[in-house]
């Protein structure tokens, strides 16, 4: 019965030798002596006569058994010799007609079962736990796992409730040490005692584990802890620390608010307006703030255009109407002053502003400079030219804010050609344009008259 079993066995060798590879696997034969095998190639003994079984697997390894243990001889085939190639310890070729070979135990009888796995790996079973080894017997993962999974290219095992991944050449990518783990196109989403975190496929911790909550969004890691919510980037740079209770996209920017107080934070994590603001809105390209009742205005990139400090702030035309103990003044979009903040009322028309403080008014350019100083009670607009009256006399100012007539006469009329006829104490005189003197009037047709 010995007998017909070891001619099975040596028939079955004898099959799985019988096609031939460029590597000279096929020379190596299994040979019995005193009840153990061993290995021989051309005549010459490459494995002692040792082991209980010897099966040749895959023209490439041997599978080996001593008693109840299984291990793995490897083979290796070069046609030139190269030193180094191996550890001085398995460094001992074989010399063929053609080439070298070497056959040395490249995974020791420790092993209860070897078994095929996938993709060219086996599976090795020690204790009831497992572990994976390559065809050349590298052992890639270590026999310390209750299950191991192949799955999109990453070896998913679990050991005590606890999950890991490894790649295939047996790095670690997430320690086995996560209740539960879960693959997205980009990454890792763990979880521990109820926390989560993110690892990239590397196995690179992009997130710590320590988040009640992570959302992957606008391009950003979105994520909680506590009543708090932060921002990391998608290679685990912060951009908005973990200290807000609410967090929204606005544009390229970020809206951030605690405890009821608002700020803005931009794409790089850098604070673009303080998270101190009751309220934040953004109209016509820049910031609106608030704060205590007092409003201010933020430019996109941080700067101060308004300090908070006015009860309110409206744009008007291309600047800022902007009003503060009930007195107005006018900024424009750099935030210098064009009018100070001192008048009752500011009333824009074209490109001149009409002021009023006190009852008293006034003309300012658009640049801030006045043409007619707020000391009138009474402005009235002729075109190019305007007509002041102050104490029941009249005067004219061009619109330049040059004095053409003084305001000293009772009565100004206006004439077609451009020219003044005055009226002080009874007497008429008569202007040019320019406010110079003439001898007589002229006749021609009143197109005003402050009578009117």
């Amino acid at each position: 019965m010995k007998l017909i079993s070891t001619l099975i066995f040596l028939l079955c060798v004898t099959f799985a030798f019988a096609e031939c590879y460029d590597n000279h696997f096929d020379e190596c034969r299994i040979e019995r002596q005193n009840g153990k095998y061993g290995i021989v190639i051309d005549k010459q003994l490459a494995i002692p006569y040792e082991y209980d079984e010897i099966v040749p697997q895959h023209n490439c390894f041997f599978k080996v058994r001593k008693g109840r243990k299984y291990g793995i001889i490897s083979y290796f085939y070069e046609e030139h010799k190269r030193d180094g190639r191996f550890p001085k310890e398995i460094d001992r070729p074989i010399a063929l007609k053609k080439g070298y070979a070497w056959l040395y135990l490249s995974l020791a009888c420790e092993y209860d079962k070897i078994e095929e796995y996938e993709n060219q790996y086996l599976q090795i079973s020690r204790d009831d736990r497992k572990g994976i080894v390559n065809y050349y017997g590298t052992l890639v993962l270590p026999c310390r796992f209750e299950k191991i999974e192949l799955s999109n290219n990453f070896f998913w095992v679990s050991s005590e409730g606890l999950y890991g991944i490894y790649n295939r050449y047996g790095s670690t990518i997430i320690p086995c040490r996560y209740n539960q783990i879960e693959l997205t196109d980009r990454c890792f989403y763990v979880c521990r005692d109820r926390l989560k975190g993110v690892y990239n496929r590397y196995g690179s911790v992009i997130i710590p584990c320590q988040f009640s909550q992570i959302e992957c969004k606008d391009n950003a890691y979105y994520v909680t802890k506590g009543k708090y919510q932060g921002i990391y980037n998608l290679y685990g740079s912060v951009i908005v620390p973990t200290q807000y209770t609410s967090i929204y996209k606005e544009g390229g920017k970020y809206l951030v608010e605690n405890d009821s107080l608002k700020g803005i934070v931009n794409a790089y994590g850098s604070t673009v307006i303080p998270c101190k603001y009751n309220t934040i809105e953004y109209e016509d390209g820049v910031y609106y703030v608030s704060a205590g009742g007092k409003y201010g205005i933020y430019n996109t990139y941080g700067s101060t255009i308004l300090p908070c400090r006015y009860s309110s702030v409206r744009k008007e035309g291309r600047e800022y109407l902007v009003e503060n103990n009930g007195l107005q003044g006018i900024v424009n979009t750099y935030g210098s002053t064009i009018i100070p903040c001192r008048y009752n009322k500011i009333q824009q028309e074209g490109n001149i502003y009409y002021v009023t403080a006190n009852g008293k008014k006034g003309i300012f350019n658009r640049y801030g400079s006045t043409i007619i100083p707020c000391q009138y009670d009474e402005i009235i607009s002729l075109g190019h030219r305007y007509i002041v009256k102050r104490d029941k006399k009249f005067g004219v100012y061009n619109q330049y804010g040059s004095t053409i007539l003084p305001c000293q006469f009772q009565k100004i009329e206006c004439l077609n050609n451009g020219h003044y006829v005055t009226t002080r104490d009874k007497s008429q005189q008569v202007y040019n344009a320019y406010g110079a003197l003439l001898e007589n009037r002229t006749n021609m047709k009143v197109v005003f008259s402050t009578e009117d």
